[in-house]
């Protein structure tokens, strides 16, 4: 995976029951909203493939540092994703780009049932920084969602889309 500029050794690892409280950390340090037990339940139900903890080599230790949590929304024929996070001090180093894009390349070369005619995604309104990010990626804006996120003062969303 490219890195950006940096020469860093990263890794994509798959979810599995030991480093889901990774995930939880990532989540809770990175995500605006919280996730309840329901939603680390069905991300083991999911496609293996789709579900990834990025780590970054730290000295001589690899270090995580971000995730995705993708599902195919059948009724759309679409790849939607769940969750995306880096840890702060990690961005801008093309890890977050890193992920989208290998989510979208098993989409377009992973297992038939994978396969989908594009990717979409709920994103905060108020979060610029990554709305930025997924249009430099090529997403754009498909529909603006009132009261999205419940638990957000002023919760309203945009929902993204990128056509393969």
């Amino acid at each position: 995976m490219d890195a950006g500029k940096e020469n860093i050794e990263v890794s994509l690892q798959p979810l599995t029951k030991e480093n889901v409280d990774v995930l939880r950390d990532l989540n809770r340090s990175t995500l605006a909203v919280g996730y309840s037990e329901k939603f680390y339940k069905l991300v083991f139900t999911l496609p293996t493939e789709l579900q990834r903890i990025c780590y970054v080599k730290s000295g001589d230790m690899m270090v995580p540092v971000g995730s995705i949590c993708c599902r195919v929304d059948s009724k759309v024929n679409m790849l939607y994703i769940m969750t995306l996070n880096i840890l702060p001090a990690y961005r801008g180093r093309s890890l977050g780009s890193g992920l989208v894009k290998y989510v979208i390349n098993q989409v377009k070369s992973g297992p038939e049932e994978l396969r989908c005619r594009g990717v979409f995604l709920h994103v905060w309104v108020k979060n610029e920084d990554a709305i930025s990010f997924y249009e430099k990626l090529g997403f754009k804006k498909h529909k603006y969602v009132k009261k999205y996120y419940r638990r957000l003062e002023d919760g309203d969303a945009y929902i993204l889309k990128l056509f393969l």
